[in-house]
């Protein structure tokens, strides 16, 4: 069985073809990123550690932390008008109770009344 060598996209590989002009200058700029990675200093990649990761979450962050404030914020909000509520509420109550308190110890005077006199007609007979 014979094999040709073939590139990734299926053409057969030979390796005396010469290359087209931009294959030559695709080539020619790898060369020179490779040269630059060369000269990489731990500054720059500092700089751009900083530029593309920490700057971005930060950013990140900060808006994430200012949606939840004005959130809490709304909670804050609602809750306090759910406290008022609950306190005219409790208010409301207390009234009551101390209207029944009023009613029921009038009630049991009346009671207490009535059965002094009825005790009291009772001896007279």
């Amino acid at each position: 069985m014979d094999r040709k060598a073939q590139s990734l996209d299926g053409t057969p590989e030979n390796p005396n073809v010469s290359l087209p002009a931009e294959e030559i200058e695709e080539h020619h700029y790898v060369n020179e990123a490779a040269g630059v990675e060369e000269n990489f200093s731990p500054l720059l990649a500092v700089y751009w550690l900083i530029l593309l990761v920490v700057i971005p979450l930060h950013i990140h962050f900060h808006i994430k932390v200012e949606f939840e404030v004005k959130l809490l914020k709304a909670n804050r909000a609602a809750l306090m008008a759910k406290n008022q509520n609950l306190t005219t509420e409790l208010e409301q109550v207390k009234n009551q109770i101390e209207t029944m308190k009023k009613t029921w110890n009038e009630q049991n005077i009346s009671r207490a009344q009535w059965s002094i006199d009825e005790y009291c007609r009772m001896k007279k007979n």
